[in-house]
């Protein structure tokens, strides 16, 4: 005989308990690795929501520059033609942007922005949600003006 069972037995226990750590460690392994590219997934996303909204910040100054124009400028000539009795029909007006993007409430989205609407404050530069508030009060205003 090789070995006698009193030795053999603890041995074998001893045996699966190492492959029991084994299995664990490359679970926490593989749990890591997924971590990891969640994490790297998140940061991705993160910089694709900035550039969107970058860009919805940008169509809005658009917005509010065309209607701005379509305001001062087109209606008045428009308006003439009507007063001049060139034309009896009156121009469709475009519909109010009635939809505002969601702020950000999360901390870990709010804590790096909190810094940045600090320095942009000191440059005098206006946050996405001043901006957002100050474009409400003017279409309210308009509204109540029509």
């Amino acid at each position: 005989m090789l070995a006698d069972p009193a030795i053999l037995i603890p041995m074998l226990k001893v045996i699966a308990l190492a492959w029991r750590q084994q299995e664990v460690a490359r679970s926490a392994a593989e749990v890591a690795a997924l971590g990891r590219d969640l994490h790297d997934r998140l940061a991705t996303l993160s910089g694709h929501l900035d550039r969107l909204g970058r860009s919805l910040t940008g169509a809005v100054r658009s917005y509010n520059s065309a209607v701005g124009s379509l305001e001062t400028r087109v209606l008045v000539s428009a308006r003439r033609f009507e007063e001049m009795a060139v034309t009896t029909s009156d121009l469709p007006s475009p519909s109010p942007v009635e939809e505002a993007t969601r702020p950000l409430t999360a901390v870990e989205l709010t804590s790096s922005e909190s810094a940045e609407s600090e320095d942009a404050e000191v440059s005098g530069a206006q946050s996405p949600e001043t901006r957002a508030r100050e474009v409400e009060q003017e279409q309210e205003h308009q509204q109540q003006a029509s």
